[in-house]
């Protein structure tokens, strides 16, 4: 822009990093002012620190500069006296869905010639809300961005704005009814309705049975007595020395008989020690 205009530039600001910045849309692309007796048009936002989309971008850990471009409108000149005039076309911008009572502004279009480009207007983008009689509207975004090549028809560019629908802020969480108190049965104001308290099962007494025990018989063991036969005295006889007689000397095959005779001898003395002891039983 030369040096006598009277423009604003828009301020920038502070941002922390990563929240949300609105570039500034008083100054959008194909604005045109006028200064002096030449039209200039402006190109739009711009900037190699951030990525702007919608119209917003996330503030980076970092200073970000926005740049913007004025050119100067060439004046067309009109045909020659021999040159023929071509023929322009129209660019018109339409949306839906905002209520009557609206004060937003439509942007204006333009008359195009064929081939000529065309920068889609930037004031009004997608996710960008307006409040009217108390409802939020939101923009869909044009169906057409950037800049297109002018046709040789006229084109229109369409968008809409839908109701935003607003999500009730949930209440704070119900408190249980104090423990050991009755429960009101009538809701209170809010609605709320409290919770039954869980139900504790009664505790049910089982009887002991009392179980017959069997005794077992004793069974006593009775011991026999035997009796016992004294052996009779034998009057004791005297045998001269000269009349023992002399055992023979065991001649072979009265083994046998000997040993007999020691097994008779143990059996005697056995039994004899076996009544001992049951008699002092």
């Amino acid at each position: 822009l030369p040096e006598n205009h009277n423009e604003t530039l828009p301020e920038g600001g502070k941002y922390e990093e990563g929240a949300e910045v609105t570039v500034d849309v008083s100054y959008s692309a194909n604005k045109e002012v006028v200064i002096g007796e030449k039209t200039y048009v402006f190109s739009g936002w711009s900037t190699s620190d951030a990525d702007i989309e919608n119209g917003k971008f996330t503030m980076p850990n970092k200073d970000v500069t926005l740049i913007g471009t004025w050119t100067e409108k060439a004046e067309n000149p009109g045909p020659g006296p021999d040159e023929p005039g071509k023929d322009q076309y129209n660019v018109t911008y339409k949306w839906t869905g905002l209520p009557e009572n609206h004060n937003e502004t439509l942007p204006e279009g333009g008359k195009y010639e064929e081939g000529e480009t065309v920068t889609v207007d930037t004031s009004f983008v997608k996710g960008q809300e307006v409040i009217v009689g108390g409802k939020t509207y939101v923009f869909s975004g044009w169906d057409q961005t950037g800049s297109f090549a002018m046709p040789a028809e006229d084109v229109t560019i369409n968008g809409s704005w839908s109701e935003k629908l607003v999500t009730p802020t949930p209440g704070p969480d119900p408190v249980d009814p104090t423990p050991g108190e009755p429960d009101d049965p009538t809701p209170p104001s809010g609605g709320y309705v409290p919770r039954p308290r869980p139900v504790t099962p009664p505790v049910v007494d089982v009887p002991e049975i009392d179980v017959p025990l069997v005794e077992t018989p004793v069974v006593e063991f009775v011991e026999p007595e035997v009796p016992l036969t004294e052996a009779p005295e034998l009057p004791e006889a005297e045998v001269p020395e000269e009349d023992v007689p002399l055992a023979d000397i065991p001649k072979t095959g009265d083994s046998g008989l000997s040993l007999w005779a020691m097994l008779a001898a143990f059996s005697l003395a056995g039994i004899l020690a076996l009544g001992r002891k049951l008699r002092t039983k």
